[in-house]
């Protein structure tokens, strides 16, 4: 893919990733401007909104007058993010210890806002903070999904397969994201594979944030007129099928061109065509086969629900 074009599509998503939030944002302030938790809501929208922005970054790095304010927004956005996750969509805690952790959370962030070095929502760059980040943010999902489980009534249970939805795409891209580095260090360093794994990875991230902020709005504002286990069943057929997929692809390719490699002293091209029509022959029957299994596995669940 040309750079040109990748660095356009970067700049495009992370316009649209931005605005998506304020969008949110504005429509639940003013359909629910009477409810406490609503406000809660669209502050942390308003908060997330600009880091998709790079140029507001550079304000704070390179204006020492904005220095302050911006590290004080991007605490408040880590710290009312996690929040978030651990009590949407009732404003309490569940399960109780996710307030202590979030406490915790709270008071590091807060905490070390003078010294960023040590700071893991100001100092994304380092390999500990990457880690810390992605496993809060997971423990926030696994919050969303307990909920759901032990503590939701019927609507709320709409409500969090809506927020689930969109989380599970956004932090598990996050996740990702933020922890390639630990296993490809390459892209730590200056050159091109740094540039592009954070152009690449930057536009995937902003591509599954609007839809954080879009399953927000319709679990507050409509739940319960929009179908969403619809749309679940079908993500998990072709996403799964698609990955698993690739994985035989992949995994096959790599292994014949070695078996090849060793004997020839080279690889061939045609053994790829070739596996790659027998991929593709094989969707329909795999997805056929997995939607059948998905089917009978979101029933069983549906009298639970």
């Amino acid at each position: 893919m040309p750079y040109g074009l990748v660095v356009s599509l970067s700049i495009v998503f992370s316009v649209a990733a931005a605005f998506s939030f304020v969008a949110a944002a504005s429509l639940i302030g003013w359909r629910k401007r009477r409810s406490a938790f609503a406000t809660f809501v669209v502050v942390a929208l308003l908060l997330r909104a600009p880091g998709f922005v790079t140029e507001i970054a550079w304000l704070g790095d390179r204006t020492p007058e904005w220095a302050g304010p911006m590290l004080a927004l991007r605490a408040l956005d880590a710290i009312c993010a996690l929040l978030f996750l651990y009590v949407f969509p009732t404003g309490t805690f569940v399960p109780r210890r996710a307030a202590v952790l979030w406490s915790i959370w709270a008071a590091w962030v807060v905490g070390t806002l003078a010294t960023p070095s040590v700071n893991p929502a100001l100092n994304l760059d380092q390999w500990w903070a990457e880690v810390t980040v992605s496993l809060l943010a997971l423990t926030g999902l696994a919050a969303q999904v307990y909920r759901y489980r032990v503590a939701s009534t019927p609507r709320e249970r709409l409500q969090t397969k809506w927020i689930v939805y969109g989380l599970a795409a956004y932090v598990l891209v996050f996740a990702v994201q933020q922890l390639v580095p630990v296993f490809a260090p390459t892209v730590r360093g200056p050159g091109a594979a740094r540039l592009w794994y954070r152009l690449i990875g930057d536009t995937a991230n902003d591509a599954a944030a609007m839809l954080v902020p879009v399953t927000i709005a319709v679990a507050i504002l409509r739940a319960k007129l929009l179908g969403i286990d619809l749309i679940i069943n079908r993500t998990i057929v072709y996403v799964g099928v698609t990955a698993a997929l690739a994985a035989v692809f992949a995994g096959a390719s790599n292994a014949v061109q070695y078996v090849l490699g060793q004997l020839t002293g080279h690889g061939s091209d045609a053994v790829s065509i070739v596996l790659a029509m027998l991929v593709a022959a094989a969707f329909a029957p795999v997805k056929s086969y997995v939607q059948r299994v998905v089917d009978r596995r979101m029933a069983r669940a549906q009298p639970r629900a």
